[in-house]
């Protein structure tokens, strides 16, 4: 059932959790929960996996991907309909709450950061953020350049949508063009991330989900 497919070794012969339909179905309903609570209780790793699992759900239930802005009515939705398996999750051993508000204050304090970095539109063209983002990358030299005009919440915002974009590609089985992003891109997108290791462990990311996508194929 679910509780096996929540945890399921990768070619890695590592943990990983797996897609949001697994710890949605723990999330369904409070028995459910209590399910998870009875088999995984006492197993650190799983809890932090479902942590993870209902943190991610959250995140892009109440978060706005275009402002990055927190949507009070979706986080009141969240929390009401999900109030007695979160509840049942808590008195299990996850820290679940408090995962849930510090999602909603790292997303207003990033939400600052792509306003600052949507402010550079003049300069460097575009609409939103998410504009000015994809004509730095065309760039290296207009990235250097903009970072010199960002203060530290604008280049947190940008090292954010630059690692979303690899992540949604993988998220959506496509890692093979993540890497081709990396590649096109990788002058501006080392800068963007903050440096070449940020950028190694990106590339790194993307061919081990090439392999895992090779490995799954074969089954």
């Amino acid at each position: 059932g679910e509780t096996a497919r929540l945890l399921q070794p990768s070619a890695f012969n590592e943990t990983r959790l797996m897609p949001e339909d697994a710890v949605g179905k723990f999330l369904a309903d409070e028995t459910n929960a209590r399910q998870f609570v009875t088999t995984f209780g006492n197993d650190p790793q799983a809890r932090a996996a479902m942590a993870v699992g209902v943190e991610d759900m959250f995140r892009k239930a109440v978060v706005d991907p275009v402002t990055q802005r927190v949507k009070p009515d979706a986080v009141a939705k969240f929390l009401q309909t999900n109030e007695r398996q979160l509840d049942t999750l808590e008195q299990g051993g996850l820290s679940i709450r408090n995962r849930l508000e510090q999602v909603q204050q790292q997303a207003a304090n990033l939400a600052k950061g792509f306003d600052n970095l949507a402010a550079l539109k003049t300069q460097f063209g575009g609409e939103t953020a998410q504009d000015v983002v994809t004509n730095l990358l065309k760039e290296p030299s207009r990235m250097r350049a903009a970072l010199q005009r960002m203060d530290d919440g604008a280049k947190s915002a940008l090292a954010r949508e630059t690692s979303d974009r690899v992540l949604r590609q993988i998220s959506d089985g496509r890692p093979q063009d993540a890497l081709k992003f990396l590649s096109d891109n990788k002058a501006s997108a080392m800068q963007a991330l903050g440096g070449k290791g940020v950028y190694q462990d990106m590339v790194d990311l993307t061919e081990q989900a090439i392999q895992l996508r090779k490995v799954q194929t074969e089954f």
